[in-house]
């Protein structure tokens, strides 16, 4: 049951950041001239769009690609990928806060 309730919880938030995606499509690529915040969050979600479907779908993906895919994206997020190879579970690298 404990199962089926974190797929159900990794489901909802991958919807949830599959439809951000969308929602900031138009904040992508260089020529935007959104706030510099919209459109790395703009660039994240379109990293991540891919895997949240998967997820979504009851799928799985590659971590190691959505490392590659992140270190790719304009921005802090990029430079905490580049600097750590990783995403620290459980902290944002971004704030340095827990979450």
């Amino acid at each position: 049951m404990a199962h089926e309730q974190s797929a159900l919880h990794a489901k909802t938030v991958a919807l949830a950041l599959y439809q951000i995606r969308v929602l900031l499509s138009g904040y992508l690529g260089s020529q935007s001239e959104g706030d510099m915040s919209v459109r790395q969050a703009a660039h994240l979600a379109y990293a991540l769009h891919n895997e949240a479907l998967a997820l979504v779908e009851g799928g799985s993906f590659d971590s190691a690609g959505v490392i590659r895919r992140l270190a790719s994206c304009p921005g802090r997020l990029a430079s905490a990928v580049c600097s750590t190879g990783s995403v620290v579970s459980g902290r944002s690298t971004m704030t340095g806060q827990t979450g």
